[in-house]
């Protein structure tokens, strides 16, 4: 019998900041210039083609997909995706690893959006992320460890094309199957992570629309190819076919917020006219998609895990030790994952708002004369937060976490200890 062969393709959409590293760094001060009189610093490059575009590679669409399989379709896994050899099954034919029918195809860049609102904006909708790495004891952010790396903005859109081939009829209507109940599980707005920073929100892509093209092809006895095109409907996805619970917040900060862009604290925003009329902030919030307020995950999970250390501490304090481990296995550690995934930040609101401040002393805590600076803020600033727990071993302090933020509420950014960043939390809903 000769083969036959699938072919599916369809479109997925970035709803947060995407970075796949290509292993170079590149130090360029006419893009990321640094601090004056040093070296300008280098910045992760994000894996493209060769005419410039981002990318996703191949092998990192087929992990994602496999992930995903691993919760929705176990049962096809191996159909799917193969076995691989162990050293205990080799043998005199060399092992028992076998291919799968699967294959997937490089996803190229579509639909590339505006990022002039962006840090260090540059082409194919790709900015520059300055993040800081979290101390896992504190979790918040530790000195002098600053980092950039480029990443592919919110709205950009990429193909997705796989392909199933066998001899075997019904083993490739079982693959399809399966593929299309993977492809269900993509349809979560909230998107499937890929990249770097997954448990930090960032690289969720999504199908956005609900039909995907499925292409049959058979053989003919003069040997050309028969094609039948078709659209398929995927069916919608549950709410936890991805996660064992999950949380939707809404984030409201009425007064100001700002976490520093450090591509506009430059020479131009530092100097100020002579004039009091004329305003010239020395420092500007980051802004994202539509010129709203960005808001990026480490920041908020290094403010969520710091609550939740000191929520454990409470706890022992109180005769109720949480074990040594707990905060570990929510939050992660280097080389382990943590099960507390922030799915998604969406921002739906935001006003641009300068704010004048005068520096304080830091030793009299007194102003200091004529030392008063400008920081372009944002005011009413609205925001979902979803929130998932991969598994449910430590429900309980989940569930205690987030009655304290809805309690207590969030602190998040820049000058929190003078009023900025104060967000109330209410609950909209969890599974």
């Amino acid at each position: 019998m000769s083969k036959m062969r699938y072919d599916i393709s369809a479109n997925l959409e970035l709803v947060s900041p995407l970075h796949i590293g290509s292993g170079e760094f590149e130090a360029d001060p006419a893009r990321v210039p640094g601090k004056e009189g040093a070296n300008p610093p280098a910045f992760a490059l994000q894996v493209r083609d060769v005419n410039g575009k981002p990318v996703l590679p191949p092998t990192s669409l087929k992990g994602m997909l496999r992930s995903v399989a691993e919760r929705v379709c176990p049962d096809g896994v191996d159909r799917l995706f193969g076995t691989i050899k162990s050293g205990s099954d080799t043998g005199q034919n060399g092992g028992t690893g076998q291919a799968g029918l699967l294959t997937v195809f490089l996803g190229e860049q579509g639909k590339a959006p505006d990022v002039a609102a962006f840090p260090y904006p540059s082409n194919h909708g790709v900015f520059i992320a300055a993040r800081t790495k979290i101390d896992p004891k504190s979790g918040t952010a530790n000195d002098g460890t600053l980092f950039f790396q480029e990443m592919v903005a919110p709205e950009s859109t990429f193909t997705l094309r796989c392909r199933l081939e066998s001899r075997d009829q019904q083993k490739l209507e079982d693959a399809k199957a399966d593929l299309l109940l993977i492809l269900s599980a993509l349809r979560d707005p909230v998107g499937v992570p890929l990249g770097k920073g997954m448990a930090d929100g960032f690289g969720r892509l999504w199908l956005k629309k609900q039909k995907v093209t499925l292409e049959r092809k058979t053989m003919r006895a003069d040997g050309t190819l028969k094609t039948d095109s078709k659209d398929v409907v995927l069916a919608k996805p549950s709410a936890t076919c991805l996660t064992a619970s999950r949380v939707t917040l809404t984030l409201n900060c009425p007064g100001p917020f700002a976490i520093l862009d450090a591509s506009r604290i430059s020479k131009e925003l530092q100097d100020r006219s002579d004039k009091k009329t004329d305003f010239k902030p020395q420092l500007s919030a980051q802004a994202g998609t539509g010129a709203l307020p960005l808001i990026p995950g480490t920041s908020v999970a290094g403010a969520l895990r710091a609550r939740a250390e000191w929520l454990a501490e409470l706890n022992r304090l109180r005769g109720a030790p949480e074990s040594d481990s707990l905060i570990t296995a929510l939050f992660g550690d280097v080389g382990q994952r943590g099960q507390v995934i922030i799915d998604q930040i969406k921002v739906l609101g935001g006003t641009r708002k300068p704010m004048t401040s005068v520096k304080i002393d830091r030793f009299s805590m007194a102003p200091i004369d004529n030392a008063l600076f400008t920081t372009s803020t944002f005011i009413g600033v609205t925001a979902t937060l979803t929130l998932s727990l991969g598994k449910p071993d430590h429900q309980a302090f989940f569930d205690r976490l987030i009655d304290d933020l809805v309690d207590n509420g969030l602190m998040l950014g820049h000058g929190v200890n003078k009023g900025f960043g104060w967000f109330t939390v209410t609950r909209d809903g969890g599974v």
